[in-house]
C-alpha cells in the first residue's frame, strides 16, 4: 500500500502505511495547576494540540522525561509556551525510545 500524501517513504514491506501520529487535544484553559501525562512507545508520535478557548493567555510547560517521575531527561529543557486567549499551538512529537510527556497549566 502507498500512501500518496506522503509519498515512497510511506511504503513499507508487507504492504501497509506507516501509522499517521495521534491527535493530543488539550484544552489547557480548563484550569490552572492542571497536569496531562502520556506515555509514547518507540517509533509512535503524536501532535500534541494546545487549545485555549478562553479569553485571557495560559501558560503551560512541557517536560519529556525516560520516566514517570516527570524530570526532564538529560540533555533537554523543559518547553514553557503562553498560548493567546482563544488561540491553538500544535507541536509534532516522534519518539525514538517510550519517552513520557507531561504537560503542566500554570497559574
Amino acid at each position: 500500500m502507498l500512501d500518496l500524501d506522503r509519498g515512497p517513504a510511506a511504503f513499507v514491506p508487507g504492504g501497509l502505511a506507516e501509522p499517521r501520529p495521534t491527535e493530543w487535544l488539550i484544552d489547557v484553559g480548563a484550569r490552572a495547576d492542571a497536569t496531562w501525562r502520556r506515555t509514547l512507545g518507540a517509533g509512535e508520535g503524536c501532535v500534541l494540540v494546545l487549545d485555549n478557548p478562553r479569553n485571557e493567555p495560559a501558560e503551560v510547560t512541557i517536560v519529556i522525561s525516560q520516566d514517570d517521575a516527570g524530570h526532564a531527561m538529560p540533555g533537554t529543557r523543559p518547553v514553557s509556551l503562553r498560548i493567546p486567549g482563544h488561540g491553538r499551538h500544535a507541536l509534532t512529537l516522534q519518539a525514538s525510545r517510550s519517552l513520557s510527556v507531561s504537560v503542566y497549566a500554570e497559574k
